[in-house]
């Protein structure tokens, strides 16, 4: 499950693991036909955490009310689809939107309320469990936990040095720059390069 601060940092065509949050605003349905195929658009604003940003909905029926929503996407087996951000270019200024599929899966009411799943890179098996060395002391710390921990420890020295460079950012700007560098990061399989004791 993605934060929006998150969404709002992620590259063109990135596809979220989900999102939840308030529908604050509603816009026109519109639609159409193209190619004797039938076509539907509707934009929305998501708010969460002090952050929002703009949806828009594909082939879907009429959204009439506001109130809490969570969005997840399908899973194809290589990966979650149905979520995408998209850059929108307007006036000079580019702004960052969250494109729903029809198969996205969505649930109205109280948002927050879906469980996240854990991550497969976290979970603890019998093969890669072992005693690690931590801080002097040996710990039977899974040694996919520790290599996470090695990434999240590096992602956290990158975005400090941005905010050294960028002092007006906000704690929660920093922490959506962690977050971003820690899920791209095990995307292109840097956890499983870190060491199985920590750095």
């Amino acid at each position: 499950m993605n934060t929006i601060s998150q969404l709002l940092i992620a590259d063109e065509g990135y596809s979220s693991s989900g999102v939840t949050g308030e529908i604050t605003n509603i816009f026109e349905h519109k639609s159409g036909e193209k190619n004797g195929k039938p076509w539907s658009i509707q934009t929305a604003v998501l708010e969460s955490g002090g952050s929002s940003i703009r949806l828009k909905f594909w082939n879907m029926a009429e959204i009439k009310d506001k109130g809490g929503i969570t969005i997840l996407p399908t899973d194809s087996g290589k990966g979650p689809k149905g979520l995408t951000v998209k850059d929108n270019e307007w006036q000079g200024k580019i702004n960052k939107e969250l494109h729903i599929g029809d198969k996205a899966r969505i649930s109205w009411g109280e948002s927050g309320s879906v469980e996240v799943e854990e991550s497969p890179a976290s979970v603890t098996t019998a093969e890669n469990t072992q005693v690690v060395q931590t801080s002097g002391q040996a710990s039977s710390l899974p040694a996919s936990v520790v290599q996470n921990i090695n990434v999240m420890d590096i992602c956290i020295q990158g975005a400090t040095h941005l905010r050294q460079k960028y002092p007006d950012m906000t704690d929660d700007q920093f922490q959506a720059i962690c977050s971003c560098f820690f899920i791209e990061g095990n995307k292109s399989g840097l956890n499983k390069s870190m060491p199985s004791t920590l750095l």
